[in-house]
């Protein structure tokens, strides 16, 4: 398997994302992704890959922003056309909250899905793990729990990692495809 991430910056509407390696050794190192989006923004990096990928993070809340839009932060993998798409999600559980609602998020053949998993406190860091093959078939880790994942076939892959409402902090993200 190869990597397929390098260093970039990303600027989307007011909201600022640094995408840069967390080493200045080899172009595959692992690599960190600030994701810094003001209260009711967002921002996301995303990259193709080939048709089976592994993608492993720690999603570490920095700072949250108050406004309409609660803070939120996930990783999800995708096909080319966007019809199937799996990954997590974390969100403010309410304004006033003291927790994050962890979910696995997605669509299968366009028709969206929500699976609650847990509430973690909003100072904990959340570890994940994505592995899909070519037919859409894997296994999505968060902490110590595992789940077999499966979806439509997916064909070409694509990753993105994305934040809203709040600072979070992907470090390390390692992207791996064939």
């Amino acid at each position: 398997m190869r990597r397929i991430l390098s260093g970039a910056i990303l600027a989307t509407a007011g909201a600022c994302a640094l995408f840069a390696p967390a080493t200045q050794a080899a172009t595959n190192a692992p690599l960190m992704f600030d994701c810094d989006a003001a209260a009711g923004r967002s921002a996301s990096v995303g990259v193709g890959g080939g048709t089976a990928v592994a993608v492993t993070t720690r999603i570490a809340p920095r700072t949250l922003q108050r406004g309409q839009t609660r803070p939120t932060a996930g990783l999800t993998v995708s096909s080319a056309d966007g019809r199937n798409v799996v990954g997590i999600q974390i969100v403010q559980a309410s304004p006033t909250a003291q927790t994050f609602s962890l979910a696995v998020v997605g669509r299968n053949a366009g028709t969206p899905f929500r699976t609650p998993l847990a509430e973690l406190p909003l100072a904990a860091p959340v570890d994940v793990i994505i592995q899909l093959d070519a037919n859409g078939r894997g296994t999505i880790r968060i902490g110590a729990q595992q789940a077999p994942l499966s979806v439509a076939d997916t064909g070409p892959k694509r990753v993105e990692a994305f934040c809203g409402s709040g600072q979070f902090r992907f470090d390390p993200l390692t992207v791996q495809s064939n």
